[in-house]
């Protein structure tokens, strides 16, 4: 859902990274979203291009200049950038594998590869957080319900109605990413399974840190939860994010 309290979240993401950037530089922003995150980039000095999917629902809300892609290749030359940067986008790649190469042939040797990524405590309470937005859902149809007509209402035996395996699958959490499901997500968005994927990529992990802030895929308490609420949440909870900063490791040629 894009909305207010989304932005707060990716800025607050953004001055996590601050610190992890060159003064100066070209800064590629992979699945870019809004623009929130290219334009803090931009206005602590740095060349940002942002790339976005041709069809996501971002496009229609970003202010930043956002280039549209496949998804696959990236639409620049080899060793263009100084930083390549994504937020919550590598768990929706299948190939993710294969884009981290693609990331690394637009990436300068001397480069930094940096990702925020969700943690396993997001896949978790969110999970939680599941049954509550359905207990809202139901609670606000039964109040529907009530109020309208029972002559509005369709005949006993007519009309469509759910399967049970479509009433069960609605009472089980969604998969977010691409990998897995539900119950098999707590291990992909782990440290460890994101470290095995960096290093089999040729990427050494520089800095691996949580981001401090809580919250979930359904974002139940919206904004009415400040930041600093959920930074003190995630002391107790854990932190929905986590920060990756990543170099090219460097193979030295044979003697």
């Amino acid at each position: 859902m894009i909305n207010d309290h989304l932005r707060q979240i990716r800025e607050f993401e953004a001055e996590a990274v601050l610190p992890w950037l060159p003064s100066q530089g070209r800064l590629l922003e992979i699945g870019a979203g809004a623009g929130w995150q290219a334009s803090r980039f931009a206005k602590a000095g740095l060349e940002v291009f942002a790339i976005e999917l041709t069809n996501s629902e971002y496009l229609a809300h970003t202010k930043f200049p956002t280039i549209r892609y496949d998804g696959r290749a990236i639409p620049f030359a080899d060793a263009s950038f100084d930083v390549v940067y994504s937020s919550n986008v590598l768990e929706h790649v299948s190939h993710v594998e294969a884009f981290q190469k693609e990331m690394l042939r637009v990436l300068r040797p001397t480069g930094r590869m940096i990702h925020v990524l969700p943690t396993t405590a997001w896949r978790l309470a969110t999970d939680v957080t599941h049954y509550i937005s359905a207990a809202r859902r139901l609670f606000l149809r039964a109040k529907r319900l009530a109020t309208t007509s029972r002559r509005a209402l369709p005949q006993a035996g007519t009309g469509p109605s759910a399967r049970p395996t479509s009433r069960l699958r609605a009472l089980l959490p969604s998969r977010h990413g691409e990998i897995g499901n539900w119950i098999t997500e707590p291990y992909y968005f782990s440290r460890m399974r994101w470290e095995g994927v960096f290093s089999k990529s040729g990427l050494a992990i520089e800095a691996c840190h949580s981001l401090g802030l809580f919250y979930t895929g359904y974002s139940v308490a919206d904004a009415r939860l400040s930041l600093v609420a959920r930074q003190r949440l995630s002391r107790v909870l854990g932190s929905a994010c986590r920060l990756f900063v990543l170099r090219p490791v460097t193979v030295l040629p044979l003697s």
